[in-house]
This record gives structure tokens, C-alpha cells and sequence, in this order.
């Protein structure tokens, strides 16, 4: 199971805990069974509602139930096995590929051999679809380095807990500071302000081989060109009619680096008025200074989780940062000038690994 996997995980139980758990709390406060409404997030978050409004999302954070168990260590599955069908290790293994079924019992000894050496060229074929898969489909290329996902994830979920537990203290405990839980959404929000300090780094420290890659993202965040600010103007004309071409860009488009700029210059001043704020009494200037901030982000990010999870055209790219590989042709579409730059004629996505330091970022 790799780090990507973890990460998986982490989102999976950060959503289906904190969810249900808020939702239940709010149903019980109306006088409902709080099991009501940890089912509903169920199926909120489920193939019936989320799977069929986004589709690619629900994939990507919620994998196939089979994917899990072929990734486990074999010794591992071996064990499970054990446990589950009381047999002992590598026991069983070939009588559950080329076992007769009940329908092969009546069935002649020649077409029992036939069925068995099917399934067991189909199991293997399989398993090697697997092997290939996760290195990559062959329409599928690397965008995003695995130091570059977990940076961006360390920082994005901690913001993303902090910016909503602020929200729900000026909605919810503004007007009646006597409501209960208070003190449990502000230490959630402290906690998180923490995380969003600490995570950072060490996602960065993980792989220290790869600086480059992080001063690199830096270096096209800063760097503009007419073609980016045509793409500003246009992109509003883009949405609704499509006979307006954008302009090529890079590895980030201008939205994207206007995100990435305001990320740089408020992630200090966050921690500073946080830790004073958290630290002293009475500190009004970095309290407005916070919640200033806090308001200038919101158009930003409203922007950025439209374009990452609800827009048709762009949430394809939201893999990206999950998995490190992205549609060749949408990469081609959306990013041709970085597409140019680091994918020449004939080159291939099996021929680049995702833990490849060399620097196509």
C-alpha cells in the first residue's frame, strides 16, 4: 500500500466521519434519530447521488471494492484469506482459480479442463492489467509528482477545516456565543491552524531529493506573460460560448497562479495573527487582519472548487492531484504550451514514472 493509497484513505475517513458525525449532531438537535442522518451521507456520498452527479469524483476519492484487496502484500492477503475461509496460507489458492464450479460438475471432463484453463489465462491477464494500470494507462500522463500532492494536500485540507470552522463560528456562534460546542469547534479550528503549519513542512522534508520541483512551481507561479492575462480576460467569454479560443498556457493557468500567488503571501500572515490571536488577549489588529484575509480567499477558493470539482471541462484535471496522471488529450487541450514544453512527438506516459525526479513539472 503506497502513500498515495493512504492519502485515499485519510480523505475517505475524513468525509465519511466528519460528515456523518456533523450531520447526525444536526438531526439530533431537531429531535431525530442521528443514525437518520449518518445513513443519508451514506448515500449522499454514494454511487446513487454523488456517483451519478459527479461521477469522475466519486471514482477518484471512492475506489472500486476489488481495488483494495488485489493491492494488499500477497503474505497479507494470504493471512486474510486464512482468517476468513480457516484454511492455512497458499492453501486453496488454485482450487479457487481452477476449481470446478457447481455448474461444471455436470459437465464433461474436456470442457472442465477448457473452463479452467479460461479462468485461470483471464486471472492472470487480469492481474497483469493491474501491474500496468498503476504505472499508467496508455492515454494517461504525469502532471503532478507525488512531493507536489502531498504538499498541496497538506496544506489544502487543514484550510479547508480551518476557512469552514471559522464560517460556522461567525453564522452559527456570533449571534449566540452560548450555543454548545463552541469551545469544540475552536480547538478544531486551532488544531487544524496547526496542521496547516506543521504538514507542510513535512510533506516538503519527505522527499528532500525534490526542491527543485517545489522552486520550479514557484518560479511559473511568479512568472507572467501577455498570454496570461489574455486568458483572464477571456475566460469569462470562454464559459459560455465556445467559439472563444483561450490562449495557451503553462503548468498553471492564470487562475491558478493568481490562487497560488495569494496562497504565498497570506500563508504567513495566517500563521503570525493566528498565533497571536491564539497566544495574547485583545488582538483586534490581527483578528481583522485574519478575517480580512479569510474574506479575500473566499472568491478564490469558491473559484478553484468550481473548476476542480463541479465544472465539466476542467474537474477531469482533479485526478491529477489525486493520482499524478491526467488525460493526455485534456492535458493536450487545457495546458498545450506545458504539454509542448515537456511532451515531445512519440514520447509515451509509460516511459515516465511518477517517482522521477527529473523535472517535467
Amino acid at each position: 500500500m503506497t502513500e498515495h493509497h493512504l492519502l485515499i484513505f485519510l480523505i475517505q475517513v475524513l468525509l465519511l466521519l466528519g460528515l456523518a458525525r456533523g450531520f447526525g449532531e444536526l438531526l439530533r438537535r431537531r429531535g431525530h434519530p442521528p443514525l437518520v442522518g449518518e445513513i443519508l451521507i451514506g448515500v449522499l456520498l454514494g454511487p446513487t447521488v454523488l456517483g451519478r452527479a459527479l461521477p469522475e469524483l466519486q471514482v477518484a476519492i471512492f475506489r472500486k471494492s476489488g481495488e483494495p484487496w488485489r493491492r494488499l502484500p500477497d503474505s497479507l492477503r494470504a493471512v486474510l484469506r486464512q482468517g476468513r475461509t480457516g484454511a492455512p496460507p497458499g492453501h486453496g489458492t488454485a482450487p479457487q482459480l481452477c476449481g470446478a464450479s457447481r455448474s461444471d460438475r455436470n459437465q464433461p471432463p474436456l470442457r472442465k479442463e477448457v473452463r479452467c484453463a479460461w479462468r485461470t489465462r483471464a486471472h492472470a491477464h487480469g492481474r497483469r492489467e493491474v501491474q500496468m494500470s498503476e504505472v499508467a494507462a496508455p492515454k494517461k500522463i504525469l502532471r503532478f509528482h507525488r512531493t507536489e500532492r502531498l504538499v498541496h494536500w497538506a496544506i489544502a485540507i487543514p484550510f479547508l477545516i480551518c476557512y469552514l470552522t471559522a464560517l460556522i463560528k461567525i453564522v452559527v456562534y456570533h449571534p449566540d456565543p452560548q450555543r454548545p460546542y463552541r469551545e469544540l469547534l475552536c480547538w478544531i479550528h486551532r488544531g487544524s491552524g496547526v496542521c496547516l503549519i506543521v504538514l507542510p513542512i513535512l510533506a516538503v522534508f519527505r522527499s528532500t531529493g525534490e526542491f527543485r520541483v517545489h522552486l520550479n512551481n514557484i518560479r511559473q507561479a511568479w512568472l507572467w506573460t501577455l498570454d496570461d492575462l489574455k486568458w483572464l480576460v477571456l475566460m469569462g467569454f470562454a464559459a459560455i460560448s465556445s467559439r472563444t479560443k483561450l490562449p495557451d498556457q503553462g503548468k498553471f493557468n492564470a487562475a491558478e497562479k493568481l490562487n497560488f500567488m495569494l496562497l504565498m503571501t497570506t500563508y504567513p500572515l495566517y500563521v503570525l495573527t493566528g498565533l497571536t490571536m491564539w497566544l495574547t488577549d485583545g488582538a483586534f489588529v490581527s483578528w481583522v487582519v485574519h478575517a480580512s484575509m479569510g474574506i479575500i480567499a473566499t472568491p478564490l477558493l469558491a473559484g478553484h472548487l468550481f473548476m476542480a470539482v463541479i465544472n465539466p471541462s476542467s474537474r477531469v484535471g482533479l485526478e491529477g492531484m489525486i493520482s499524478g496522471f491526467v488525460d493526455k488529450s485534456w492535458a493536450k487541450h487545457h495546458y498545450g504550451k506545458w504539454y509542448r514544453e515537456q511532451f515531445k512527438e512519440g514520447a509515451t506516459a509509460g516511459s515516465r514514472r511518477p517517482d522521477d525526479g527529473s523535472a517535467h513539472s
